[in-house]
């Protein structure tokens, strides 16, 4: 049975040339465009990571990025929690923009999958 946090390929795509669709959990990825709900950022040089909430923070702190929406979000659920906690994050290039969302520890294989899928075809595309 497959849940709908694991990575799922559409290799049929949408019959209007949109290519394949991958999706995990909030987001899905089709036709050179990462999608998150209504919105929709561009593919290319794309990065996606599976990472420790003190991953998340330190590589934030580094770069001095202020984090916006849903990254925001998902820094200050770690301040409340563990920090143990994992997420799932996609960087736009040049941090045009960031998403991220919370892990539970038995999704974790799968997220690692979309991302190498994801990584690959944000290559591909750049």
């Amino acid at each position: 049975m497959t849940g709908q946090d694991e990575p799922q390929r559409d290799t049929l795509g949408d019959g209007r040339g949109n290519g394949p669709r991958l999706m995990f959990g909030p987001f899905a990825v089709r036709g050179g465009e990462v999608r998150h709900g209504h919105e929709r950022y561009p593919l290319a040089g794309a990065v996606v990571r599976v990472e420790s909430a003190h991953e998340l923070e330190w590589r934030v702190n580094a770069a001095r990025l202020l984090p916006t929406g849903a990254f925001a979000h998902a820094l200050k659920e770690k301040k409340q929690q563990d920090r143990l906690q994992t997420f799932l994050t996609i960087t736009g290039p040049d941090a045009s923009y960031q998403l991220a969302a919370e892990l539970d520890s038995w999704k974790q294989r799968d997220a690692r999958e979309f991302a190498v899928q994801v990584n690959t075809a944000a290559r591909i595309d750049a």
